[in-house]
């Protein structure tokens, strides 16, 4: 990527409420993810993990949603939400607890920066707007 789509990904990245299909395939997403990888992270920790749930799983995490939700309404909402995309990435913070030079706030501080990355590159190829990515 040059400069100018760079700060173009940065300047016109939105967040959508409902993805359609297609998906990123997994070549491409493993792809993007090693990219994204290389995001700060001083320690080497790479103190995340990354968790893809799409297919029946989403409805699956949607009842489970259900579960959890205080009133009926909520928890219609809640079971909806995983749907909303084809293929949802979750990740999940797992820091070395005590690490003698990592402080923890600084292994957050490197997944929100891989997680931000992983974002801007999604953009551009498509895949974080409402439709069928722009190739």
């Amino acid at each position: 990527m040059t400069r100018d789509l760079v700060l173009e990904a940065i300047l016109t990245r939105r967040s959508a409420t409902r993805l359609t299909e297609p998906a990123p395939g997994r070549e491409e997403l493993l792809e993007l993810v090693q990219a994204a990888a290389t995001a700060p992270d001083h320690g080497r920790l790479r103190p995340w993990r990354l968790i893809v749930v799409e297919g029946n799983d989403r409805v699956l995490l949607g009842e489970a949603l259900r579960c959890s939700a205080s009133d009926p309404a909520q928890a219609r909402r809640a079971a909806a939400k995983p749907t909303r995309a084809p293929l949802l990435l979750s990740i999940v913070f797992r820091p070395e607890p005590n690490h003698p030079m990592v402080p923890e706030w600084e292994q957050l501080a490197a997944v929100v920066a891989m997680v931000q990355t992983l974002l801007l590159l999604l953009h551009p190829r498509g895949w974080v707007r409402s439709g069928a990515p722009g190739r």
